[in-house]
């Protein structure tokens, strides 16, 4: 729903004016102001929710993500790899710098 034009008609509607006519030719829509709200409210994302979803080898719980994937985790997966000079530090612990970040994927 791109806003394009949205105005108040004399009995208390909103009008939404739609980017392209539909088929009979209308090219303005009427909602009640809660029912346009309602739709409005639709189409905002939950709050703190990915909205990139992944299906196949690259799912969360992919048995085979660590294969594919340049970081090599899964959920799954026994261990992670460490860089040879911080294999003392756990993996979410080592300091890294924005490139080595890029590059890790």
């Amino acid at each position: 729903m791109i806003i394009n034009d949205i105005g108040q008609s004399n009995s208390g509607k909103v009008r939404y004016k739609l980017k392209t006519p539909y088929s009979n030719g209308a090219n303005h829509v009427f909602f009640s102001q809660l029912d346009f709200v309602s739709k409005l409210a639709a189409l905002v994302p939950p709050a703190r929710l990915n909205l990139m979803r992944f299906y196949g080898v690259l799912a969360p719980n992919s048995h085979v993500r660590a294969e594919v994937t340049v970081s090599k985790r899964s959920k799954n997966s026994p261990c992670l790899k460490e860089h040879p000079k911080d294999s003392e530090k756990p993996y979410h612990a080592r300091n890294m710098s924005w490139a080595q970040r890029l590059k890790q994927g």
